[in-house]
């Protein structure tokens, strides 16, 4: 009885420690940053939702496409040809919106009003068959990823071929973006890692639980965290990790930032968020 109560007392001992190391590790990183005011909640049954420069925000809905401004009023609407599925969405150059559709192997430009600016731009001509991943690129142009051949190549602003390079990826990517040095690769387990496309090395990082979307920040990556109910800043010179809190009582599907909103979004509705910022952000 006596050796039973003591293996009782250790077990509950240790216990309590690591719920007390839990709190220490995640708590004070939680609490001592930012946490959001919803200003407007807007009914609406979504798939995925994106920001621009400007906090229009726009959301990708029974495969239509549509555009809106910082007070949750719409815009415009793009409508696809029956039979394209879009797959795949770029909005941060707000005059060259890019839509990918995976079906069609295909990408679509549009304007600030969601009208179309070029023809198709068929990815066959680059000898990339199907699970492409595209976004756009900050030099001008377009990244597309080639996930059966492991391939990057970087198609310049009148769609020649400017760059190609083969990468050995053990893992299917999920989603890709740039800056003006590096591409960022998340996978399906969905850590990140980033590539330096001038000198050809490859960085991991320690970025989990990412969401469907990673943006960047100057030199943050900001992503959802699921597992922390917070959208996440990473610094990718320090290391360091940010987090602004997001309400507990919605289940977030999905959370992305504007110039000073936030967006994000359940089974119903789309929030528009803000926070108060010491200092204005830039995004690359």
């Amino acid at each position: 009885m006596e050796n039973n109560k003591k293996h009782l007392a250790i077990f509950f001992l240790i216990f309590f420690r690591k719920i007390i190391f839990f709190f220490v590790l995640f708590f004070p990183f939680i609490s001592a940053n930012s946490q959001v005011v919803i200003e407007k909640k807007i009914n609406l049954k979504v798939e995925n939702v994106f920001a621009d420069d400007f906090d229009n925000f726009y959301i990708l809905s029974d495969n239509t496409f549509s555009k809106y401004n910082i007070k949750g009023n719409k815009l415009f609407s793009y409508y696809p040809e029956i039979g394209n599925e879009i797959t795949g969405v770029d909005v941060r150059n707000n005059f060259k919106i890019l839509l990918f559709f995976s079906n069609q192997n295909k990408i679509v430009l549009l304007d600030n009003k969601l009208s179309m600016i070029s023809e198709d731009i068929f990815l066959e001509k680059f000898d990339i068959y199907g699970s492409a991943l595209v976004c756009g690129a900050t030099n001008g142009g377009f990244w597309v990823y080639d996930n059966v051949n492991f391939k990057i190549i970087k198609l310049d602003s009148q769609f020649k071929l400017e760059y190609k390079r083969n990468l050995n990826f053990s893992e299917e990517i999920t989603s890709i973006t740039d800056n003006s040095s590096f591409i960022f690769f998340k996978r399906k387990s969905k850590n990140i890692f980033l590539y330096n496309y001038n000198e050809g090395n490859i960085f991991n990082l320690e970025c989990n639980n990412t969401s469907k979307n990673i943006g960047l920040i100057n030199n943050e990556i900001v992503y959802y965290n699921d597992n922390l109910h917070c959208l996440t800043f990473y610094n990718i010179d320090t290391f360091d990790l940010k987090y602004i809190k997001l309400p507990m009582n919605i289940i977030i599907k999905n959370a992305v930032i504007g110039k000073s909103k936030i967006f994000f979004f359940d089974e119903k509705n789309v929030y528009i968020s803000s926070r108060k910022l010491n200092e204005r952000i830039n995004r690359q």
